[in-house]
């Protein structure tokens, strides 16, 4: 990206790359570079993407490195995904833009969703109005909750929210 996209020398391009990805090659979460960077390697996926959801009526939106293509129309189009064998598949165009992009898909994450099922982007229903799981609003309630009850001391309610929640 520096050098293809700013026109950065080999020696500026490779100090900033180390400078803004993990040292084992990715973009770290939370970083205020991250979606920047994402948005410029994305750019070219995202036109062609943008222009064969368009053909197809249908609207492209990505979140990161979440891709979404949704349509009002009853049936998708086969040059979008169809479902075969019970799991959906993604038409050989849309794999051939997202590759030769530099990307990979996984499968395990693609789903179609029709307009009768819970449609969740990014860990949020957009079905008719935006909506969070309740587990997530519970989960959100006890750790507030856990901080409140141990004000004076948050490292007691860091090591509660440790132990409830292992995946941090």
């Amino acid at each position: 990206m520096f050098t293809y996209y700013f026109g950065f020398n080999n020696t500026v391009s490779s100090t900033l790359a180390n400078t803004c990805c993990h040292y084992e090659g990715f973009l770290p979460q939370g970083a205020s570079t991250s979606p920047i960077i994402s948005n410029i390697i994305s750019y070219k996926m995202d036109r062609e993407l943008s222009k064969l959801a368009a053909k197809n009526n249908c609207i492209y939106t990505r979140y990161a490195d979440d891709i979404t293509l949704s349509t009002k129309s009853e049936f998708l189009q086969k040059r979008i995904a169809l479902i075969k064998d019970n799991s959906v598949s993604l038409s050989k165009e849309i794999n051939n833009i997202i590759k030769k992009n530099g990307f990979l898909i996984n499968d395990s994450k693609t789903r179609l969703s029709s307009k009768y099922e819970r449609q969740i982007v990014t860990g949020i229903t957009v079905n008719k109005k935006l909506n969070v799981n309740r587990r997530y609003i519970r989960r959100v309630r006890s750790i507030l909750h856990c901080i409140e009850k141990n004000i004076d001391d948050i490292e007691i309610a860091k090591s509660i929210f440790k132990e409830k929640y292992k995946f941090r």
